[in-house]
């Protein structure tokens, strides 16, 4: 980044987010704020940023099981795994959300697959008082079908 850069937007860094290049997202998220300190859709994208980077979070479908395994720099306290899983239907949408406490650094945690198809995202976050549940890491969405169903 030069020192002004004009193209510098936070819709850029949103873009370079969404295809996965965090450095440049970040690099362009500090010009942006450089320039305008309250810019809210910077802040936004930076924390939301700050919460990806804060530690690794891994849904995968595992012998008809949802296995959410996660790696942190340091243990959480008072952390949570949740687990929110979605089946479009004819009959309509079907929703399963769970959650587990977790309490080491690392680990691995398995939910039963609630539907023969669907999709899932999971993340690892906390409860903050006077702001709910706080989301300090976010997974990749999930997305699976079983054709013998």
């Amino acid at each position: 980044m030069s020192g002004t850069d004009l193209i510098a937007s936070s819709t850029l860094a949103h873009l370079y987010l969404a295809q996965g290049h965090r450095r440049k997202a970040r690099d362009i998220l500090a010009e942006v704020l450089r320039r305008d300190p309250h810019d809210g859709h910077a802040l936004h994208l930076r924390h939301r940023l700050d919460a990806i980077e804060s530690g690794e979070l891994v849904l995968r479908r595992t012998h008809g099981r949802l296995q959410v395994q996660w790696k942190r720099a340091r243990a959480p306290e008072g952390c949570a795994v949740v687990l929110c899983a979605l089946r479009l239907g004819h009959d309509g949408p079907q929703r399963f959300v769970t959650s587990t406490s977790i309490s080491a650094a690392a680990g691995t945690v398995e939910f039963p697959l609630p539907f023969p198809r669907g999709h899932a995202t999971a993340c690892l976050g906390r409860v903050v008082t006077g702001h709910g549940f706080v989301p300090e890491c976010v997974g990749d969405p999930l997305v699976w079908s079983d054709e013998s169903a």
